[in-house]
């Protein structure tokens, strides 16, 4: 039974399990319908890079927590395919930093409409509230996720998973 804290229900083992469920299986399938052959992986990284813009590569892996050698390679495919390049940091010369190219950004935008109508497909048949909420709650899960990568790349928590 769940317990109140600050007016709120505390999270159920179900609800947490329903809602990590349902984000991977989202993200899996408009993966395999709008990604254009690219792995969820790589259409997570260019989403990273079109909204935050440059990046470490080693700071990538960890976000995707995925080995460095692996977001490495991952990085040399999407440079081969004209969507990447890597730069130096200028804030430490022996690194490199991941950003977009401006086909990247058309890559990136383009998938983001294929996932729309996607989307709207799914969506058909839902009322108006319920069109509203889920829109709503978009952000709730933004925030949410924004919390839950603070508390995983806390020093603490990264090394234990708690």
């Amino acid at each position: 039974m769940p317990t109140k804290r600050s007016g709120v229900s505390s999270v159920t083992d179900d609800t947490a399990e329903r809602v990590s469920r349902v984000a991977g299986s989202i993200s899996r399938h408009l993966g395999r319908i709008v990604g254009d052959g690219r792995s969820v992986s790589a259409w997570r990284v260019l989403g990273t890079l079109a909204t935050s813009g440059p990046r470490r590569i080693g700071d990538l892996a960890t976000d995707e927590r995925i080995a460095q050698p692996t977001m490495t390679s991952l990085i040399s495919r999407l440079e081969a395919e004209g969507l990447v390049r890597k730069v130096p940091d200028d804030h430490d010369r022996r690194a490199l930093l991941a950003e977009l190219t401006e086909r990247g950004h058309e890559e990136v935008l383009a998938y983001r409409h294929r996932a729309a109508s996607a989307l709207d497909f799914a969506l058909e048949g839902l009322s108006a509230e319920e069109f509203d909420l889920l829109a709503r709650s978009a952000g709730i899960l933004e925030h949410v996720a924004g919390r839950l990568q603070e508390h995983a790349l806390s020093e603490k928590n990264y090394a234990t998973g708690k």
